[in-house]
């Protein structure tokens, strides 16, 4: 067999590994001979039962061939093989790559139904939050993790978290002090990454004018209707957070509750500690992670395969904000014009409440503070 399963390019060595020894009626002792194909294709000048990373892209097919040898005959070959993944960060569906060895991964969301927002009875509640049904119409794909400082700066040429005190600075640290111009303006660039890696002609969900951290942007087009990459709506980011659960945050026993109690600090109704699948302020002075924003995907992800939807960084969406309608709804944008944009998830310095998925905060779109980032999706 050869290990890891799925291993990542320019990582992960592959290891090739006898499962079953072969044995030799005379008592001789058995070697193996070992043979690396690519695609099919023998590989030459790597006969051991390991290859190194360096040689393996994403996407691509490996196969081992063990032989054994009792020192005058071969006997039958074995053979595994494994799909070195395109995943970079965390499993994936799909992932984009930016060159450079960063890469942006994504899951596929499902489309659905759910009820947005939040019952009466659920502590922390704001009145913002009223109950309504919600369907989305359409899948779509949403970023496993936050955009990553790497992958903004790999595509934007500058790295906007320098902007002011920092609060985590490395590779695969959420970006923060981005405003939502500078996040639409990202995702323009991530539709143009690829349609030039891809060859294809997908659209940019918006208009921008300037660059930089001065850039200006505009939606130019029903978001639910533009296949280039976008801030997920409102209503999508609290779908894929809840992941299929009704409670005030998602766990992987069907979702919790606050309390009431000290232990609210940290444990939820169902009994999840809520530590292990979110940054938030009792764990900000991690003693690796001391009181800053933190690496992507270390924690527990939902049942999408989303990392860090409750706490990390606040998350920008698409949506202007204002109060919910209290009909049912399909695929809603919210308003068509606003002051606020709509933030969602919290941050590391947020108590439980700010967790909540139905918790809803408005910054205006100029806004660049520490503790806002964002995430993409694109529409199948």
């Amino acid at each position: 067999s050869i290990s890891p399963e799925t291993p990542t390019a320019g990582q992960d060595p592959l290891v090739c590994t006898v499962d079953v020894e072969s044995t030799d009626e005379d008592g001789d002792i058995i070697t193996y001979s070992y043979e690396w194909l690519r695609e099919g294709v023998v590989y030459p000048n790597y006969t051991t039962s390991i290859l190194p990373p360096s040689v393996t892209q994403s996407g691509e097919t490996w196969t081992c061939v063990a032989t054994p040898f009792d020192g005058l005959n071969n006997g039958d070959s074995a053979r595994d093989s494994v799909v070195i993944s395109t995943c970079v960060l965390s499993e994936c569906d799909m992932s984009l790559d930016l060159g450079d060895g960063i890469g942006v991964d994504f899951v596929e969301i499902p489309a659905g139904n759910f009820t947005m927002g939040s019952p009466t009875s659920e502590i922390g509640r704001s009145n913002d939050e009223v109950e309504h049904l919600v369907t989305l119409s359409n899948p779509f794909y949403m970023m496993t993790t936050e955009v990553t400082q790497g992958m903004f700066e790999q595509l934007s040429g500058y790295n906007p978290a320098t902007y002011d005190t920092t609060y985590g600075i490395d590779t695969n640290y959420p970006v923060y002090y981005v405003n939502w111009h500078m996040a639409a303006d990202f995702s323009n660039k991530m539709t143009a990454q690829h349609n030039q890696t891809h060859g294809t002609t997908l659209s940019e969900c918006y208009t921008c004018s300037g660059a930089g951290e001065t850039v200006s942007c505009d939606i130019a087009i029903n978001p639910y209707s533009c296949d280039g990459y976008r801030l997920p709506t409102e209503s999508e980011w609290e779908y894929s957070a809840r992941a299929g659960t009704t409670k005030a945050i998602w766990t992987p026993y069907g979702g919790g509750d606050l309390n009431n109690t000290t232990a609210s600090l940290y444990l939820l109704t169902d009994g999840t500690d809520l530590r292990d699948q979110s940054w938030y302020y009792v764990n900000r002075y991690d003693t690796m992670y001391y009181n800053t924003a933190k690496p992507v995907a270390q924690l527990q992800e939902n049942s999408f395969g989303l990392h860090d939807m409750s706490g990390n960084l606040w998350e920008w969406t698409n949506d202007w904000y204002d109060y919910y309608p209290t009909d049912a709804q399909t695929d809603p944008v919210g308003p068509s014009s606003g002051v606020m944009r709509v933030i969602r998830g919290g941050f590391w310095c947020n108590s439980p409440y700010n967790l909540r998925s139905a918790k809803r905060i408005r910054f205006s779109p100029a806004v660049r503070i520490m503790s806002i980032g964002f995430r993409l999706v694109r529409t199948q």
